[in-house]
């Protein structure tokens, strides 16, 4: 029973950089000296939204890791990697024991996924997710490691077999790939291997989130926010309630869902990664720790958001709007709706906004 206790169904997923894409050739999550979870890799290469992780779906119950060692190929630098790294293995065990609640239904839900990230220069990231929620857990650091034949980890790579060159042929392989996507040719010429930028995605900030609706009826369902560094939250309405501030990295992409009457709509926020740098420059200045408010202000008629970081209780606030950014509204499914509006008929005490005719609090 106690090693029963000390086991949890999870699965392991690999990310890495859409224009910095990588092939894991081998890698394994470790309990002491015992193997726990394979790494995926094989045949995949990994290339998409920092933090977006790929699997094999490889889940199953068997205890957490305190370890993790890994060794992967990197096309934009044609280099390999390799490292060996303890992992935090107390934190770990906490996520997997908090119990979440998911936001309108009020299922409970847990942590069931540990996600490897590689970006340039060696950079690992692991973080813990589940259910709308992603935590980064520790970054670490790989060293250069020495050239491989191909054709030990891609048997599809039989065209070099005759090459005597290894290094030129590793060089031509590393090539073909990166040019089969444009943009990453592009993006390359442009920024090169981009140093230091996936570390300052880790840099926290003070914030909070504060939806503001000119129509009086309106309330917040839920927010889910994605951030630069890979992780993601998803606030529910009791937590939207609480106006406390939170050390948080800078925000990629946030997804509103609102209630009006029996009507229910959501926009979509995503950030233009330039200007929103710029903003928190000037809000920041030098200080993260300073108190700062993401304000989404939807007009009376729910079909139009303007976004603005201000800081508010100063004599004079600066406000800073996202005027390059890109922001949709779009209409709930049916089915969602029918669902969530069924939920809360039945919890009319907790959403009584959510009344047929539209009225709080019964009057």
């Amino acid at each position: 029973m106690e090693k029963e206790k000390d086991t949890f169904v999870w699965q392991s997923t690999v990310t890495a950089p859409e224009f910095y894409p990588v092939q894991v050739i081998r890698g394994a999550f470790y309990k002491g000296d015992e193997v726990v979870q394979s790494v995926p890799g094989g045949q995949r290469i990994i290339g998409s939204d920092w933090g977006y992780s790929i699997g094999d779906n490889n889940s199953g119950r068997g205890p957490l890791p305190d370890g993790l060692g890994i060794e992967w190929f990197s096309f934009a630098e044609n280099k390999f990697y390799s490292g060996s790294f303890d992992l935090p293995y107390d934190t770990i065990k906490k996520l997997f024991n908090t119990q979440m609640i998911e936001s309108v239904r009020k299922i409970p839900c847990r942590f069931d996924e540990i996600s490897v990230g590689m970006a340039p220069g060696g950079m690992v990231v692991v973080w813990v997710r589940g259910d709308s929620h992603s935590v980064d857990i520790g970054r670490f650091q790989a060293d250069e490691a020495p050239a491989r034949d191909l054709n030990e980890f891609l048997p599809s790579t039989h065209v070099w077999y005759d090459w005597e060159d290894r290094a030129a042929a590793q060089k031509d392989f590393a090539d073909t790939f990166m040019g089969s996507l444009p943009q990453r040719i592009a993006n390359f010429q442009k920024n090169g291997l981009s140093p230091g930028l996936y570390d300052s995605y880790r840099k926290k900030y003070n914030i909070r989130i504060t939806p503001n609706f000119a129509d009086k009826v309106a309330i917040v369902d839920e927010v889910y926010i994605e951030y630069y560094s890979g992780e993601e939250d998803l606030l529910a309405l009791e937590q939207l309630r609480d106006t406390f501030y939170s050390p948080k990295s800078p925000i990629q992409r946030l997804t509103m869902t609102w209630s009006f009457g029996r009507k229910m709509q959501y926009v979509r926020i995503t950030m233009d990664e330039v200007e929103l740098f710029n903003i928190y420059k000037q809000m920041y200045e030098d200080d993260p720790s300073r108190e700062i408010e993401l304000r989404v202000d939807v007009n009376e008629e729910n079909n139009f958001v303007r976004v603005w970081f201000s800081q508010p209780g100063q004599e004079y606030p600066r406000e800073l709007e996202l005027v390059k950014s890109d922001i949709g509204i779009y209409p709930v499914s049916e089915g969602d709706r029918h669902w969530v509006t069924a939920f809360k008929d039945e919890y009319e005490d907790d959403y009584p906004y959510a009344r047929k005719d539209g009225k709080k609090d019964g009057k």
